[in-house]
């Protein structure tokens, strides 16, 4: 049973004074009343008498001094009774008595109000030290982390360009483990036309940061998961300690916790050691999940600063719970990664893992193929040899065939088995049709496949969903018997179910557009499997049904036939697409309004089924699929069209579309790393390096690169034998558009040039149509050429024997 809070000595002065003050004035108007009732005044004159004069809320007569005076000073009819005039000093004994009454009665009232406005956690609980065994394990297990970085095009020995730091904590002593944030160890240069990557130059991780006892190791990344902001490092040492992990899923909010790490970095370093650690008190304020019920974030409230990413998140019994990775301003807005994400990360590394050497044999089916391991390693298989043990980006490439890119990392011994698949090239040219109303009828439909009313509200949570191309934003929900589209922006908001072995087959749903504004579209799509999908889609502005292709690699769409429709918002469409080998067919409320051919190759002929908006919250309902028991209709080689096209490679994923060649010979795949393809090697003859999934005839190219050395720039119209490309030319001082040929290069058209810093980040604009070209480099040098020698070809990236060069943006659609 809890107790009485005592009042604070300011609150019982008040309540005193307060309390002498109407004890005084309740004992002068119980005098002066008992006077005027002996001289005989009416009860009204009386009552005027007992109401407090108007000066006690004026400056004059402030109310504290006030009562002081005797109660009928200068007050109407109370002045005509001199007999009643009686000072407060007469009546101390009675207004002592009344101050101390009040006062006993108000103090609980007040204690009582004091009591509940009191902090309830300050109120139950008392923050205390931390326990020393687990300070003194918090200590040694977290770790200063410390990052620079170079520019691809520097040697090892030129100065660094950026430095960042950061914290971390040791979660495996027996295999040298320390884990801190992916954003921690991956750098960004930022410039005037977006941000680039740069090389981490060192990676070093700092025990005992700040104290005479501190040690520094260099790290390797040995594995990383960007999307949860979660790195892995390896350093080798046999003294180290590790923090407990605790289940993420057991932690409450309000529960307290302790936050470790090294706030402002390297701005508290004493002397040549590195910061002191600092330790903060806190508790979780939210926990942050999707609409799976996934716990995302954990938000906490104890004040965390730029260098404190990484670090652990610890809860009173010594677990460790998340991972701080981000603060908003100074707000104690804070979140952490929760362990789970950690938990899982950590179990793709063997337990053999120890950081040493690995031998491993690399076979690809065909043979023989060029590999290239991380940025500088090249065999060719059948290979066996030492690798160092850590992630290795693995490309594998011959002519004929995609080639194979594989993130992996190397352990002990391991056999690498590559299988690549059949190259296929599909014809960008285009062809545009006005179709005619559907001449193939509708098909018998067999058994059903799947179907959902969206009956249940969790029906889609397992579903993969897609947004601008990123799998991890959601938008999409299920409420009283129908799926919602949320969000109204520009994206892609796509989501996927049913089986990506279904072939001929039927699908149907019921379509709503909610907008109109922008053009807002919705629809249906079958064929969803890796490489993209087929889409009919409903447009409330422009009043057309649309069939399209999405590609997924390179990210890109193709409009392949397209019809006026009235389409309305707010209005329901019964939409049915059915799908026979590469022919389609749409209905809309029973009636066919649309049918086409499926270009081969991109998409494939097998997917599963889904739904689609663009601009506009949309809602779908009553859905369902079923298999197509006729033969598949003629192909009808007229319906085969393409109105419009585009595609943008930005270098983010390695999808093997690409194949480089030497000499008119298969060579290595370029290296890739995030947002760049490099060739920094020299050579005895040019590269080319082929976009191979398109073959172009006229289109609009747009492309930003960096030229550090020779001639390199973007090929638009090439072949493995000749083509048409732009290059940047340093040792001249000169934009060139060239005519090459096996290793014959033509100059077509040159400019002069004012050449940029080898970090300086070219920006092209190409107009191709027919015979003509028009050129235009960082909106400034200007070339045009006619007759050109090569009409068709696929675009790229061309360097000569010295060239060395970054390439960044690759964006291609129709004229």
């Amino acid at each position: 049973m809890g107790s009485i809070m005592p009042l604070r000595p300011c609150s019982t002065v008040l309540i005193a004074m307060i309390g002498v003050c109407i004890g005084i004035w309740l004992s002068q108007h119980w005098r002066h009343f008992k006077a005027r009732m002996a001289s005989g005044i009416a009860p009204a004159t009386m009552a005027r008498c007992m109401v407090p004069p108007w000066p006690l809320l004026s400056y004059k007569y402030p109310i504290i001094i006030y009562p002081f005076f005797s109660a009928d000073r200068n007050h109407g009819a109370c002045v005509a009774a001199p007999e009643a005039h009686m000072k407060t000093l007469t009546t101390a004994p009675c207004s002592i008595f009344l101050s101390v009454l009040i006062c006993v009665c108000v103090a609980p009232w007040h204690t009582a109000g004091s009591q509940e406005r009191l902090d309830p956690a300050a109120a139950t609980s008392v923050i205390t030290a931390m326990e020393p065994e687990t300070l003194e394990l918090l200590k040694e297990a977290t770790v200063f982390v410390h990052v620079a970085w170079q520019s691809y095009f520097d040697t090892k020995d030129a100065p660094v360009r950026k430095q960042a730091s950061g914290s971390g904590f040791v979660v495996d002593a027996q295999r040298g483990l320390v884990v801190t944030n992916w954003h921690v160890v991956d750098g960004y240069q930022e410039t005037e036309r977006g941000q680039y990557p740069l090389r981490r130059s060192q990676l070093e991780i700092l025990l005992h940061s700040g104290t005479p006892h501190q040690r520094a190791y260099p790290g390797t990344l040995v594995a990383a998961d960007p999307v949860n902001d979660l790195a892995v490092i390896h350093i080798d040492s046999d003294d180290l300690r590790a923090l407990p992990l605790g289940h993420s899923e057991r932690i409450l909010e309000t529960q307290p916790i302790w936050i470790a790490g090294f706030p402002f970095g390297s701005l508290f370093s004493v002397l040549q050691r590195g910061p002191a650690m600092s330790i903060n008190r806190g508790h979780i304020s939210s926990l942050r999940h999707d609409d799976r019920h996934h716990l995302r974030h954990i938000q906490f409230d104890a004040a965390t600063n730029r260098g404190n990413s990484g670090g652990p998140l610890m809860g009173d019994d010594g677990l460790v719970y998340g991972i701080t990775n981000m603060a908003l301003g100074t707000s104690r807005v804070n979140f952490a990664v929760p362990v789970a994400a950690l938990h899982t990360l950590l179990a793709t590394i063997p337990d053999h893992f120890d950081g040493k050497s690995a031998r491993i044999t690399v076979r690809s089916n065909p043979v023989p193929a060029a590999v290239r391991i991380g940025l500088d390693t090249v065999i060719t298989t059948p290979w066996t040899g030492e690798l160092p043990a850590q992630w290795q980006r693995m490309s594998v490439a011959t002519d004929g065939y995609w080639y194979a890119s594989d993130p992996r990392r190397a352990d002990h011994e391991e056999e690498w088995d590559l299988r690549l698949t059949p190259q296929s090239t599909t014809n960008l040219r285009i062809r545009e049709r006005v179709h005619p109303e559907p001449s193939q009828p509708d098909q018998d439909h067999g058994d059903a496949l799947w179907q959902e009313d969206f009956s249940d509200p969790m029906v889609i949570t397992e579903w993969e969903q897609e947004t601008g191309g990123s799998e991890h934003a959601r938008t999409w929900y299920v409420d009283d018997g129908i799926l919602h589209q949320s969000a109204d922006s520009g994206m892609l908001h796509a989501i996927y179910a049913g089986k990506s072995d279904w072939r001929q087959y039927a699908f149907s749903a019921d379509v709503l557009i909610e907008t109109s504004d922008n053009d807002g579209r919705a629809g249906l799509l079958v064929r969803t499997n890796d490489d993209g999908f087929i889409l009919v889609r409903l447009h409330s502005q422009r009043q057309i049904i649309q069939v399209a292709q999405h590609v997924r690699h390179p990210f890109g769409w193709t409009i392949l036939a397209e019809r006026p429709l009235d389409v309305a918002t707010q209005e329901w469409y019964g939409m049915t697409i059915q799908v026979h080998g590469r022919h389609l067919m749409a209905s809309v409320d029973g009636t066919p309004v649309i049918e086409t051919i499926i270009p081969e190759g991109p998409t494939g002929i097998a997917g599963g089924i889904g739904f689609y908006a663009v601009d506009t919250a949309a809602q779908f309902r009553d859905a369902h699929v079923h298999a197509l028991i006729d033969e598949p209709p003629l192909i009808e080689p007229e319906l085969a069209a393409l109105h419009s096209f585009w595609f943008s490679e930005g270098f983010q994923s390695d999808h093997g579309q690409w194949l480089a060649q030497r000499a008119g010979d298969a060579v290595a795949p370029w290296p890739m790393v995030p947002g760049a393809m490099l060739q920094l090697e020299e050579r005895d003859t040019p590269d080319i390096n082929l976009l191979r999934r398109y073959q172009l005839h006229d289109f609009h190219l747009q492309s930003v690169f960096a030229v550090a050395n020779g001639r390199a720039g973007v090929v638009l119209r090439g072949n493995p034998e000749e083509g048409i490309a732009v290059l940047i030319d340093r040792r001249a001082q000169q934009v060139q558009l060239v005519h090459y040929q096996q290793d014959r290069i033509s100059i077509l058209a040159r400019t002069g040039m004012e050449i940029q810093d080898r970090e300086h980040r070219y920006h092209l604009a190409a107009r191709v149509i027919d015979h003509e070209i028009l050129l235009i480099v960082d909106n400034q040098y200007r070339l045009q050429a006619r007759n050109l020698p090569v009409l068709e070809g696929h675009v790229g990236m061309f360097t000569d024997q010295q060239g060395q060069a970054m390439f960044h943006t690759i964006s291609v659609s129709s004229p």
